[in-house]
């Protein structure tokens, strides 16, 4: 039984030829640390040397200087599978990681919050000596930017969670810059419709705000924002190409860059130009957002660029089981259409002394085939986690405003009290999903790690018997549980300290937004709401953040859905009006949405079935890895 066993190949064996010229199963240390002697051709390894990541990322000035340093080779081989994590490092990396993501977070917020508050300073009507119709245009068009625009980019950018960080766990470096570029453009393309209609929003939010009057200028602040979209969507993907590799603190260094030249430009442009100068200034903030990014990643830390696959240049690098670059795409106008692969163009691997012989007219016309580029392949699995990921920030952004058009009908100061009520949980909402950043791209580092033992399996019966190589079966498994149960402490923790910051000073905050005495009382006596459901609300940002590493967004937009518009809006309609509670009744229905949400979502979270979750993300990665085998 044991030799039927051993010459029969697993059904967990990759299709290449490659997993049976291996002799020996290597060492999980082996695995990350191959020896010197390899090279582009060599098809026992996954990783090539150092020089070869470099070369391949086209950045070969840094080489001399990154490529000879031992810290350069440890962040470049960044081991998650070798080693079983403990719960004090998981907090520890936790708690340390955290810290520059809410500082980016809370920076990238404000944005648009100090455009208000200068608008409202800055703009005054000369007739009536207010500033109301100007600020209230420029509300109403960053509503719509927020609702239809930004929760677009951050909800469809959330399946990067999933897809770069666990590439990066697996090793496969080229495909975490792939993933990025590739959720890049199909943002763009579904914010194409979008911008039209910001074009032309006067003609259809009369529909919903029956203050015509303020529709003009709304319309003229969405148009110019529109110049901003293609920068602050590179910005939020990018963020995610550092944050998957572990570099938590890039985007911290860009914003810190980017937001005091953004006040800075605000208060000038509308200084200058009067209204329609707020919206220029934040579009060319989000554009140095993006290239402050950039900049920081291509000069300061270039060994990111190891992820980075080339878009323009001859050579591209293969995106198969190797990572070499063994495949050549000619012509070099590759990228807005097909591009023609020599390989499946002869039916033939091309060589590198071919490489500047490719002539196309040699081709056999038998033989020949069109190839589409990578970026524009697989758009349906990164879609089926994109769509969810937009339906669960899409819900709770919709659900809120929802709320603030239910207090108009209580009274001016009622509506007064909903804005500093919802600014001040939007603002302590940033630290619970900054810390979310980390979960998310932790547990998918672990996930991806489980394609190292894998790909190295045989499965047969001495392997099962064997209690080391056990362990490191579920070594992702174990690890990814070990980082969730230190999330939990964490939130418990800060879920605490939100709670006590807000019921205590409840007053304080209120009446930094005001010095209307009624306000400041209505708002007082809401927030100990808000308070107590910070807790309910850690937990579920905590695990919709892990449920997204797993890569089970649709699980956590169902489970939004459900919170927010079958039970949170309704309660929240059912206290305030029939019950006579108003504003307090519109916040308690929903921290009774947000308390289901919390609760269901931990409850699959700890219910997870990790071997389906780990079989999903092979299937995914292997997916990609057979259409892209040369054609013999």
């Amino acid at each position: 039984m044991s030799n039927v066993s051993s010459t029969v190949p697993s059904k967990k064996a990759l299709p290449s030829s490659k997993s049976s010229t291996q002799k020996t199963r290597a060492s999980y240390a082996s695995l990350l640390l191959p020896s010197s002697n390899n090279s582009p051709s060599n098809n026992t390894s996954n990783y090539g040397s150092i020089d070869q990541v470099f070369n391949s990322t086209d950045i070969r000035a840094a080489r001399s200087s990154f490529a000879s340093t031992h810290s350069t080779i440890k962040k470049l081989r960044i081991d998650f599978s070798s080693k079983r994590t403990t719960l004090l490092e998981e907090l520890k990396f936790i708690v340390w990681n955290s810290i520059p993501i809410t500082l980016t977070f809370f920076m990238q917020y404000s944005l648009t919050v100090s455009c208000l508050f200068i608008v409202g300073n800055l703009c005054i009507d000369p007739e009536t000596g207010s500033s109301a119709e100007y600020l209230s245009s420029a509300s109403l068009a960053v509503m719509t930017y927020n609702i239809t625009g930004a929760a677009v980019i951050e909800g469809m950018a959330t399946s990067l969670d999933t897809f770069c960080s666990q590439a990066y766990g697996a090793g496969k470096y080229k495909k975490v810059g792939l993933y990025v570029q590739r959720c890049t453009l199909m943002i763009m393309c579904i914010l194409t419709p979008i911008v039209i209609s910001w074009w032309f929003s006067a003609s259809w939010l009369k529909l919903v705000i029956p203050e015509v009057d303020l529709l003009y200028n709304t319309q003229r602040f969405l148009r110019v924002l529109i110049i901003g979209l293609p920068g602050v969507t590179m910005f939020e993907t990018g963020k995610r190409f550092a944050q998957s590799q572990g570099y938590y603190n890039i985007t911290t260094f860009a914003l810190f860059f980017a937001f005091p030249i953004n006040l800075i430009l605000i208060f000038i442009f509308t200084k200058k130009f009067g209204f329609i100068g707020a919206p220029y200034a934040i579009a060319v903030s989000q554009w140095l957002m993006f290239l402050s990014l950039a900049l920081y990643c291509i000069y300061i830390q270039p060994i990111t660029l190891k992820c980075w696959p080339s878009i323009w240049g001859m050579r591209y690098e293969r995106l198969g089981n190797n990572n070499d670059a063994q495949t050549w795409f000619s012509p070099v106008t590759s990228m807005m259409s097909t591009v023609l692969s020599p390989s499946t163009l002869f039916g033939r691997t091309v060589s590198n002394e071919e490489e500047d012989n490719v002539i196309l007219n040699e081709a056999n016309d038998s033989n020949v085939n069109f190839q589409k580029h990578p970026i524009f392949q697989h758009w349906l699995p990164m879609w089926n986690l994109s769509f969810p990921g937009l339906v669960m920030i899409e819900s709770e952004y919709l659900s809120f405003e929802v709320l603030t058009i239910m207090s108009s009908y209580f009274g001016v100061e009622a509506i007064a009290a909903q804005t500093i009520i919802a600014t001040l949980g939007t603002l302590i909402f940033q630290i619970p999903f900054a810390v979310g950043c980390v979960l998310s791209t932790r547990v998918a580092q672990y996930i991806g790690s489980h394609y190292h033992y894998y790909k190295n399996n045989l499965n047969d019966e001495q392997a099962v018997s064997n209690s080391n190589n056990v362990i490191e079966s579920r070594l992702a498994e174990l690890n990814s549980k070990t980082c969730i149960y230190a999330s939990y402490l964490v939130g418990l923790l800060l879920g605490f300290c939100n709670f006590l910051c807000l019921y205590v000073f409840a007053e304080f905050f209120a009446g930094l937004f005001t010095k209307d005495e009624s306000v400041i009382k209505l708002s007082a006596q809401s927030l100990p709401i808000v308070a107590a459901n910070q807790l309910p609300d850690t937990f579920n940002v905590f695990s919709a953040s892990i449920l997204r590493g797993q890569g089970r967004q649709n699980v956590g937009g169902i489970l939004n859905v459900i919170a927010y518009y079958i039970i949170g809006l309704p309660l929240s309609y059912f206290f305030a009006f029939k019950m006579g509670l108003e504003l307090n009744g519109l916040w308690l229905g929903c921290s009774c949405g947000i308390l289901f949400l919390g609760i269901t979502e931990t409850i699959y979270v700890i219910k997870t079935n990790w071997e389906r979750v780990l079989d999903a993300f092979i299937q995914r990665l292997e997916a990609e890895e057979m259409e892209n085998e040369e054609v013999p």
